[in-house]
């Protein structure tokens, strides 16, 4: 049985150029935060540990998570060159199903003080036995990736995007999965007669995604045109399909 796992981004195969600038899509928008965590809190509104429940018990300072090592230096929001989307379709199409043009651009966490977190809360793995307190506690986790997508118009972009979960495991699950990390717009499905049922998958279709589920687009980056034509070609030699800017994965036996 295939379990369809839904993630998301970007793009079409095929022809138009990758366009690097705005020229074609109008005036673009600059980001004058120098920091993530700074932009971060700007566009939301209130501070990172807010993004969370019980927020009162998360323990600055937020530090680079080594599930990405990238703590959003190497490319602050200032650098990216901010594009409004330039078609009357307000979809992005992923340009490959896979995820290998994905990118991690930020990534932090921080500590919930369990020495303080009632055992009720969802951020506690581990109750003592009346639930007053809380033995071992997640961590909140915030991040920023970006990946590759095409418009209906043919115009290419660089599109970002926040999530922020909570990790931990335990008895109380984590809100990692394997979908969490997705790029937007891709699926996966479970291997057929797999050896290790609900272990193996498969890359699946893509799907088109709102605009409105990115932060921003930004202009595709110079090393970007060769990444959507390798990514292309692995998915024509995987035995993809092309049909209305959506990549059809071959059948499943």
């Amino acid at each position: 049985m295939k379990y369809l796992i839904l993630a998301s981004l970007v793009a079409l195969v095929g022809c138009a150029q990758y366009s690097q600038g705005p020229s074609e899509r109008g005036p673009a928008s600059v980001i004058t935060h120098p920091t993530w965590k700074g932009y971060l809190e700007q566009e939301k509104g209130r501070s990172l540990a807010d993004l969370f429940v019980d927020p009162s018990y998360i323990k600055a300072p937020w530090k680079k998570y080594s599930e990405f090592n990238v703590d959003g230096s190497q490319f602050p929001p200032n650098r990216i060159n901010v594009v409004p989307l330039n078609c009357a379709d307000k979809k992005l199409y992923p340009t490959n199903p896979q995820q290998n043009t994905k990118e991690y651009i930020y990534g932090v966490y921080a500590d919930y003080d369990y020495t303080r977190l009632p055992g009720t809360s969802s951020a506690c793995i581990i109750p003592n036995f009346n639930k007053k307190h809380c033995l071992r506690a997640q961590i909140a986790v915030v991040a920023v990736m970006s990946d590759i997508y095409q418009d209906a118009c043919g115009h290419f972009y660089r599109a970002y995007w926040m999530l922020s979960y909570k990790n931990g495991g335990g008895p109380r699950m984590s809100e990692d999965n394997m979908g969490t990390l997705f790029s937007k717009g891709r699926t996966v499905y479970e291997k057929p007669n797999s050896q290790f049922p609900g272990k193996e998958f498969v890359d699946g279709d893509t799907y088109p995604v709102d605009v409105k589920s990115f932060m921003f687009l930004g202009s595709v980056l110079p090393r970007d045109g060769q990444k959507i034509r390798e990514s292309q070609a692995l998915a024509t030699r995987a035995g993809y399909t092309f049909r209305n800017r959506i990549f059809y994965a071959k059948p499943l036996r």
